[in-house]
């Protein structure tokens, strides 16, 4: 995650607990099978997206920090 993601490099505990324990999860508007996770951080949001990989299985596609939460249908909520 380091060295694809430097900018979300000093957040790598809220990762995992973006993972672990969202705030949200969204499916993506262009895509349902792709999951966008997000976790709030001060007046910001973690977003982590994943995608599946096959049907067990997923991928972390990009992670990065966004002021806001895009659409989609909500999959769950805390």
């Amino acid at each position: 995650m380091r060295f694809k993601h430097p900018a979300v490099a000093p957040y790598q505990k809220e990762v995992r607990k973006c993972l672990e324990s969202p705030d949200l999860i969204r499916a993506s508007a262009k895509n349902p099978d792709v999951h966008v996770y997000y976790l709030q951080i001060g007046r910001d949001y973690l977003c982590v997206v994943i995608a599946p990989q096959n049907q067990s299985q997923y991928f972390v596609v990009t992670i990065y920090l966004t002021k806001r939460i895009k659409p989609g249908d909500e999959l769950w909520t805390k």
